[in-house]
């Protein structure tokens, strides 16, 4: 029988857990097997707050992918709103850009909420904010670009990926 998280487990708590019971993140659709990460993921305005807190201590690389990940089930305009503060988290020291990559370009958002909405003014100030921050690489520079063109959501759609 699968562990349980304690009912009262703070956020950090149950981060450590989802992670102990996924072991690592190769198939990243293994968290939703977790149901203390579906809690999270079904209610995530709750916990949206703790995820910026969590971000800005120091917890191990998967952990900080793992409470991004669980912040996809936000409303579109909450979730973009959320991009752009993982931004802000980046531009205080307390994420690196590996991070900030993973968890723009979500692994977990299997419905592609960021790159779907290109033509968001909140996706283009983030894609604009990245791409004209000398300390991000030109790859992640460049992603951006075609996420904010419309390159990538073409793409995907094109290949069956994204639904009419």
């Amino acid at each position: 029988m699968a562990q349980q998280v304690p009912k009262r487990a703070s956020f950090e708590d149950t981060i450590k857990f989802i992670e102990h019971e996924v072991v690592d993140l190769t198939a990243i659709g293994e968290l939703f097997r977790v149901n203390a990460f579906v809690e999270i993921y079904k209610q995530p305005d709750l916990y949206q707050d703790s995820v910026l807190t969590f971000l800005k201590q120091h917890h191990t690389y998967q952990q900080n992918v793992i409470a991004a990940c669980s912040m996809i089930g936000l409303p579109r305009e909450q979730y973009l709103s959320l991009l752009l503060s993982y931004y802000d988290l980046y531009n205080h020291g307390y994420i690196n850009e590996e991070l900030l990559e993973d968890i723009v370009v979500n692994p977990a958002d299997s419905r592609y909420k960021f790159i779907s909405n290109y033509n968001s003014d909140k996706t283009k100030q983030l894609a604009l904010l990245i791409q004209k921050d000398k300390r991000l690489s030109k790859k992640f520079k460049k992603e951006m670009a075609k996420i904010a063109s419309g390159k990538i959501y073409k793409d995907l759609k094109g290949g069956g990926f994204i639904p009419d």
